[in-house]
């Protein structure tokens, strides 16, 4: 069994220098340069851990279970940087050259230093790598304009990840102040709520909050833009009721970037147009979720 770790820890450590050889040809591009630094220095940590992981097989081989432990945490990180960062990094092309300008001049017209690299590599949708300064997109988003409204929402995620929270003090207070006014509702109304229920539901909107707030981000700078990009994106979900871990349901979602709209008269006639079709929308069945009215409760965002 020693011969075997030793021989998978010598393996990581080949794969390890293999990605840095193909993260060092990337650099060779001026405008992922910077970027590259802080991937390097996650496999450069990484290549000493196994190194060190191998010196503590050699001297205590009693410790194997731990060893097997740290090589599979080792492991993870590598395969990780390589799928999601140095592959898309390694690859950077055309399309990835005309989003990442696209997106160095929103940056500069917002103000924002911290200018995200973009490339067109994500399997599903947009997302956001904050640790090493990235925004992923699927291959074709460099032509086409519809999505491009997501990209706001992305950049807060990097702003958030990279040191510039979006969700403020003012949250947890206005999150607890909508609770105790609903569980006082339900009381007073004799509503069929199960309040312990509730409780567990609403306590998701601490892990949802983000999400909220980098919609909040993207609304106020791009408008309706951003509700008619989002209302597209729903088409193509099984639920606009369902909900995870990380995100609320999108027909919360929807709401509340309508109710952001609507607070700003410039915006009435485009609010009015998406509002009729959300609501048209809505009237189609959809399948539920379990608890999904909670999931949809978006009114306290601080």
């Amino acid at each position: 069994m020693k011969d075997l770790v030793d021989g998978s820890l010598i393996v990581l450590q080949q794969r390890i220098a293999c990605v840095i050889d193909l993260l060092d040809r990337a650099q060779a591009n001026p405008r992922i340069r910077q970027k590259c630094q802080s991937v390097r220095d996650v496999l450069d940590d990484s290549a000493r851990d196994a190194e060190q992981a191998r010196g503590l097989l050699a001297a205590s081989p009693s410790l194997i279970a731990d060893i097997v432990r740290q090589y599979n945490a080792i492991a993870q990180q590598v395969y990780l940087v390589e799928q999601l960062v140095v592959g898309p990094l390694s690859r950077f092309a055309e399309d990835d050259e005309k989003l990442s300008r696209l997106c160095e001049r929103v940056c500069n017209e917002l103000g924002i230093i911290d200018v995200p690299i973009v490339v067109a590599a994500a399997s599903q949708y947009f997302s956001a790598l904050p640790p090493y300064g990235l925004i992923v997109t699927p291959p074709t988003e460099s032509r086409l304009l519809l999505n491009l409204p997501d990209l706001y929402h992305e950049l807060a995620h990097h702003l958030d990840g990279r040191g510039e929270p979006l969700v403020g003090s003012r949250f947890e207070p206005a999150l607890n102040a909508y609770v105790a006014h609903t569980e006082d509702e339900i009381t007073r109304l004799s509503r069929p709520v199960d309040v312990q229920q509730f409780r567990e539901l609403i306590g998701n909107w601490f892990d949802w909050s983000l999400e909220v707030a980098a919609d909040a981000f993207a609304t106020l700078l791009v408008g309706p833009a951003y509700a008619w990009s989002n209302f597209h994106l729903m088409l193509r979900v099984p639920s606009i009721f369902a909900y995870s871990d990380t995100h609320p349901a999108d027909a919360a979602r929807m709401d509340f970037i309508l109710r952001l709209l609507a607070s700003d008269g410039r915006f009435r006639s485009d609010n009015e147009a998406l509002a009729a079709r959300w609501k048209a929308y809505r009237e189609f069945p959809h399948p539920n979720a379990s608890g999904s009215q909670y999931g949809q409760s978006s009114t306290c965002v601080g």
